[in-house]
């Protein structure tokens, strides 16, 4: 499992830009594979912006994801990847990721939050003319293998 967080925001731009814990007013379960996934931090991640989409999108890496027991409502600990002090912004809009996912059925403007393959975001990126930051890249060979048949409690950070 090679998967990316695709992350929507409507907030203001500089969202993405410091560390933080986004909640969404969704249930965690709209992410199918949110077991896996929550086990596997640190995973990379795009933060788009929905409202602002003229704003760069921003790579990310998720380092914890938890959800609240009572509504179900997921939460993803983030900070922007750094290059020799400087965030990783992309060279291209939100809004042109965005109609690259739509094309494939992601729609982040309703959903607000997703996973995609790797291997088929790098395409997508590249079509975009992205040179994606190797750190960001990295954080797919830290993922581990699920353990099966193993009985998973509540994931907190």
């Amino acid at each position: 499992m090679k998967k990316v967080i695709l992350l929507g925001t409507y907030f203001k731009p500089g969202y993405w830009e410091k560390p933080n814990e986004a909640q969404y007013p969704r249930l965690y379960t709209q992410l199918s594979d949110w077991e896996d996934l929550s086990k596997n931090c640190p995973l990379p991640a795009l933060g788009i912006y929905i409202q602002y989409k003229e704003q760069p999108f921003i790579y990310l890496k998720i380092k914890g994801m938890r959800y609240d027991l009572t509504n179900e409502n997921p939460f993803f600990d983030f900070e922007p990847i750094k290059v020799s002090g400087a965030i990783q912004k992309s060279s291209q809009t939100s809004e042109k990721l965005l109609e690259k996912l739509s094309d494939i059925g992601i729609n982040l403007k309703g959903d607000l939050f997703s996973s995609i393959d790797f291997t088929q975001l790098e395409s997508i990126l590249r079509d975009l003319g992205e040179e994606t930051p190797q750190e960001w890249k990295n954080l797919k060979d830290l993922v581990k293998k699920p353990l099966s048949g193993a009985v998973i409690s509540e994931n907190t950070f």
